[in-house]
């Protein structure tokens, strides 16, 4: 058994966190950390939470990964929130494949940026393979690019194997999508197949750190993660994702997120109820 945790063994490891990852955890939330790290700490050898943080602190490259794992949720599912989807089906994604067919652009690049197990980024590139299987264009494919990124390694590892549960297959994903773009490997597990992985890359990256490696998007998706930041790190990180965008791209967060009160960036439109933030020009 662990001791339970004290104020002081709170505030270091909220402290670490917030500092290395950027979440936020407000101080009656020491019942989080007691029950997401209690198995770390016992497997650590650990009698307190205060020695789990001492060895969190030195071994920073093994057990700061498996305590980042461990404190973010990893909640997603496929084409997660239906006012979002229908207007990225019926609008965004024709608007951008038809910008792209025409010559008006000559590349599509979109960054998922909390993606988790891989469901978003795959959700928008079903999107795609079926507005191109549509218009007849798939040549289109070579000159679009998904990138998926999250500060959880084992989530990307789900993501990157792209196998799923009946469960996670049950989220989200209609019986005519399931046979089309997935194959049952066992009576519980299905595989995406190959075709709607192509363009996509996943990589482990912390949202604290610097974007400058990534280049230009047309679209960015940062969504349900930024709730779990404080207002300082989502103003610096809205910051950055500004300059990240095209001056014609799309900014989206979730539906109970807003860039308002942390970036004068953004302007907000409204597509029946799908909130999307423009660049201001």
């Amino acid at each position: 058994m662990v001791a339970p945790l004290s104020p002081t063994e709170y505030t270091n490891i909220s402290t670490l966190l917030e500092k290395t990852c950027g979440i936020h955890l407000e101080p009656n939330k020491d019942y989080l950390l007691e029950t997401r790290l209690s198995d770390l700490a016992i497997q650590e050898g650990c009698d307190t939470f205060g020695q789990l943080y001492q060895k969190i602190q030195s071994n920073r490259v093994t057990l700061l990964p498996k305590v980042i794992d461990l404190m973010t949720t990893n909640e997603t599912y496929w084409f997660r929130d239906d006012r979002l989807w229908n207007y990225l089906r019926e609008t965004l994604v024709p608007q951008l494949l038809e910008d792209l067919a025409s010559g008006k652009k000559s590349s599509l690049r979109i960054w998922s940026a909390a993606a988790s197990t891989g469901q978003e980024a795959y959700s928008f590139n079903i999107l795609i393979h079926d507005y191109l299987n549509k218009i007849g264009k798939q040549y289109l494919l070579s000159k679009i690019s998904i990138i998926g990124t999250d500060v959880s390694s084992t989530a990307l590892f789900l993501a990157k194997t792209a196998r799923y549960n009946s469960f996670s297959m049950n989220r989200g994903l209609t019986e005519d999508q399931k046979n089309k773009y997935f194959t049952k490997v066992k009576p519980t597990t299905w595989k995406l197949n190959d075709e709607l992985k192509k363009q996509i890359e996943f990589k482990t990256f912390n949202l604290m750190d610097p974007f400058t490696s990534f280049g230009e998007f047309d679209l960015i998706l940062c969504r349900n993660v930024l709730i779990y930041f404080s207002k300082a790190c989502k103003t610096e990180i809205m910051k950055k994702f500004s300059k990240r965008l095209h001056l014609d791209g799309t900014f989206i967060l979730g539906s109970s997120e807003t860039t308002l009160g942390y970036s004068n960036s953004f302007k907000t439109q409204n597509n029946n109820g799908a909130i999307v933030y423009k660049l201001n020009q």
